[in-house]
């Protein structure tokens, strides 16, 4: 092999297997740090879906006091509820 980095990874390999044991241990390490890595990326995606969900509930409720806000100005200038609702697209 003229890889270095390739041939060093299998000597190391070679040593690991050369005792059952060792490779039970090696495969349970590697096992226990792919779980921990999957375990925090599982962690920062759902706090990344949970941040969405949260801004676009905050959305919503700023949109509704909004146009709630708007309907109670069209009260004050004397709109009927009619003409209230359409322009806001609120529900009677």
């Amino acid at each position: 092999m003229e890889d270095e980095t390739l041939r060093g990874a299998f000597k190391d390999w070679e040593k690991l297997s050369a005792s059952k044991e060792k490779q039970l241990a090696y495969e349970a390490r590697v096992k226990e740090v792919m779980d921990a890595y999957s375990a925090k990326r599982e962690a920062k995606l759902y706090a990344e879906e949970q941040l969405e969900k949260g801004i676009k509930i905050g959305e919503e409720k700023g949109k509704r006091e909004i146009t709630l806000s708007i309907a109670k100005k069209l009260i004050q200038k004397g709109n009927d509820t009619e003409t209230i609702l359409e322009l806001t697209d609120l529900t009677g």
